[in-house]
């Protein structure tokens, strides 16, 4: 009484196999389906954060424009998100743009830098001790 080989269990995994990789299939074609209109950053400045996590005195601030040539406007922003001052609004061209800046200008207290062009709003958080 020999039991045989039992070709039901190769089968069951044979389909939850076949099963496995249609899912893996599906799952990247609606990847790619809903990635088709989503936000290509190549197309818009970046920001870099400064160096030093509590900044005094003269500092760099530095971004790259992805453009032949784009208008930026640099600014510094209070804690509520009023402009304080702009540092530059000119076109840029294409490439890294350095800026300048005497933080000692500024009372203590919470600032946002940042850039403003006419594709984007982008700032980050300096606090000045």
């Amino acid at each position: 009484m020999s039991a045989g080989f039992d070709f039901r269990v190769v089968i069951i995994f044979l389909l939850v196999t076949l099963l496995i990789i249609v899912l893996i299939i599906l799952y990247k074609y609606l990847l790619n389906y809903f990635s088709k209109d989503r936000l290509k950053t190549e197309d818009y400045c970046v920001l870099y954060s400064l160096e030093s996590n509590s900044p005094k005195g003269e500092v760099e601030f530095y971004f790259t424009v992805p453009d032949d040539e784009i208008h930026v406007s640099f600014q510094i922003l209070n804690e509520n998100w009023e402009l304080h001052r702009e540092l530059k609004s000119e076109m840029i061209s294409k490439g890294g743009t350095i800026i300048n800046y005497n933080l000692d200008e500024l009372d203590k207290g919470l600032y946002y830098y940042g850039i403003v062009t006419s594709k984007q709003e982008t700032f980050k958080k300096v606090y000045i001790k």
